[in-house]
C-alpha cells in the first residue's frame, strides 16, 4: 500500500502540482527555516496540490467527460449512448478499411461529419474540404449536436524503421468545443526526426495540450547523439503551475542495441514554488548492481535533496521496515528524519476524497 501511495504522488507531482504567483519574486531575499517550518511548508504545498486536483476535477473538460459518459463510481453509467455515438456506423463513413497502412491520410478524411440522434448514424459532407470536423450530442440530455471535434490540421514525414515504410507526425492541431466553448485542444507544435538511423528517433518535439481549464506543455530534444534532455510544464492561469526537468546520458548512440548498462545517468529536479527535488540516478552502477540488491547499495545510486527556497531541506532515503517493506524517509537538516508517510498518508486521503465519487473506493 506504501509503495503504490508513493507511486501516486509521484504521478500527481508530474501532473497536478500548483505553483502560486510569488508577488516579491525578483526582490525577495533568503530566510533560513527551521525544521518545523520545513514540515509545515511541506504539508501546505501537498494541500495545494490537492486544491489544483480540485481545478482539474471541476474543470470544463473533465465536467464534459463525466456529462457524455456518466462517470460515477468507477462505472461509466451512460456506457449504451457512448456506444451509440462511437459505434455506429462512423468507421464505414470515414471508410477506414481502404486507408493506406500504417499512414493517417488526413486529406482523404476531410469532410464534416453529422450523428443523427434519430437513427443513431452518421452521415458526411464533403462541402467543407480542410479540416476534419464531426458533430454530435455532448450528452444523452443533448438536444442538439453541441459538441465539436475538429481535426484541423495533420503532416508527416515518411521513413523507414526495421526495413518498413512508416509515416511520423511532424504538425497537427485539433480542438474540442462545446456549445461553442473550447475545452481541450491538441497541438504538435513540430517533431523533427533522425530518419537516416535504423530507428527514426525524434531529434526535437514540442507540444501542448490544453484540457480546460489547464494547458500541457512538453518540449524534448536531443542536444547531442548521447545526451537528452526534456521538459513538462502544466499551467491554468490563475496560479496553478508546475515544471519538471530531466536528463538522460547514454554510453553510445547505436540505439537499436541499447542495452540497461548503456543508460548511464537521469538527473533533473521537480519544482513547486519554493519547494523543489532535485535527483539524480546513477543508472549504469544501479543496473550492474545483483538480483536483490540491498537498500544501502541502491541508496549509494540515487539521490534526492530537498530545497525550499534554495536552501536544502534534507535528503530522501529508503529504508526497510521490519515487515520488510520499503519507506521513503526523509532526513532533515537538522540530523533527524522521519517516515514520509506523516505526509503522503493524509495526502492520499485527501486525494481519495475528492476523486472517490468518480472513481469509486481505491
Amino acid at each position: 500500500m506504501k509503495k503504490i501511495y508513493l507511486l501516486g504522488i509521484v504521478g500527481s507531482l508530474c501532473f497536478s502540482s500548483c505553483e502560486k504567483d510569488d508577488a516579491t519574486s525578483g526582490g525577495s531575499t533568503t530566510t533560513t527555516t527551521t525544521v518545523t517550518q520545513d514540515k509545515a511548508n511541506i504539508n501546505i504545498a501537498l494541500d495545494e496540490i490537492v486544491a489544483c486536483l480540485s481545478n482539474v476535477k471541476n474543470g470544463a473538460f473533465l465536467n464534459s467527460i463525466v456529462a457524455f459518459s456518466g462517470l460515477s463510481d468507477g462505472e461509466a453509467l451512460k456506457e449504451e449512448f457512448v456506444e451509440s455515438v462511437l459505434n455506429a456506423n462512423l468507421g464505414t463513413v470515414l471508410d477506414v478499411d481502404n486507408s493506406a497502412d500504417g499512414k493517417f491520410d488526413f486529406n482523404k478524411f476531410v469532410g464534416t461529419y453529422t450523428y443523427n440522434s434519430v437513427d443513431s448514424t452518421w452521415s458526411k459532407s464533403t462541402a467543407q474540404t480542410t479540416k476534419m470536423i464531426f458533430h454530435f450530442p455532448s450528452a444523452d440530455t443533448a438536444t442538439s449536436n453541441n459538441a465539436e471535434v475538429s481535426i484541423n490540421s495533420y503532416t508527416d514525414i515518411q521513413a523507414i524503421m526495421d526495413g518498413e515504410t512508416v509515416y511520423l507526425p511532424t504538425k497537427a492541431n485539433a480542438t474540442v468545443k462545446v456549445d461553442g466553448s473550447l475545452i481541450a485542444e491538441f497541438n504538435i507544435v513540430d517533431v523533427t526526426y533522425d530518419v537516416g538511423l535504423e530507428v527514426s528517433i525524434p531529434t526535437n518535439i514540442e507540444a501542448s495540450l490544453f484540457l480546460a481549464p489547464f494547458t500541457y506543455t512538453a518540449k524534448a530534444t536531443r542536444n547531442t547523439t548521447t545526451d537528452f534532455s526534456a521538459s513538462i510544464a502544466m499551467a491554468d492561469g490563475v496560479g496553478c503551475d508546475y515544471i519538471m526537468d530531466a536528463n538522460l546520458t547514454l554510453d553510445h548512440d547505436d540505439y537499436e542495441n541499447l542495452e540497461d548498462e548503456d543508460f548511464l545517468d537521469l538527473s533533473g529536479k521537480v519544482k513547486h514554488n519554493d519547494l523543489q527535488v532535485n535527483y539524480s540516478i546513477d543508472l549504469a552502477s544501479l543496473g550492474a548492481l545483483p538480483n536483490e540488491p540491498t537498500i544501502a547499495q541502491v541508496n549509494n545510486e540515487v539521490t534526492a535533496e530537498v530545497l525550499f527556497d534554495s536552501q536544502k531541506i534534507g535528503d530522501l532515503i529508503l529504508e526497510e521496515d521490519v515487515n520488510e517493506e520499503l519507506d521513503v524517509i526523509i532526513q532533515y537538516k537538522d540530523g533527524t528524519s522521519e517516515n514520509t508517510d506523516v505526509y503522503f498518508d493524509t495526502f492520499a486521503d485527501n486525494v481519495e476524497a475528492l476523486v472517490t465519487d468518480l472513481t469509486g473506493d481505491w
